[in-house]
């Protein structure tokens, strides 16, 4: 899944990629095997942005919650366009 925003957002997390404080235009959700063990998350989900469409900093998260119909409503005022993409 990938939210993203017309104008930068400062952004605090514990993303694995991005995570901190700081400013991003996308944050992706990459969902993951139940036993992923893989040795770079932050390369994994540097992949996994690019195959979004993802062009500049971003916040990525990883699950494996099961998570089909995950939807997302921002406030009008955060003028952000959540859109659910299949970005394998």
């Amino acid at each position: 899944m990938r939210v993203t925003s017309e104008r930068p957002l400062a952004v605090l997390s514990s993303a694995v990629g991005g995570g901190g404080l700081c400013s991003a235009r996308d944050i992706v959700n990459m969902h993951v095997d139940k036993d992923y063990e893989g040795g770079s998350p932050e390369d994994d989900l540097a992949v996994f942005a690019v195959s979004c469409r993802v062009g500049g900093a971003f916040v990525g998260l990883m699950t494996a919650a099961y998570t089909p119909s995950t939807r997302a409503s921002p406030p009008s005022r955060a003028r952000a366009s959540p859109s659910r993409l299949s970005c394998r």
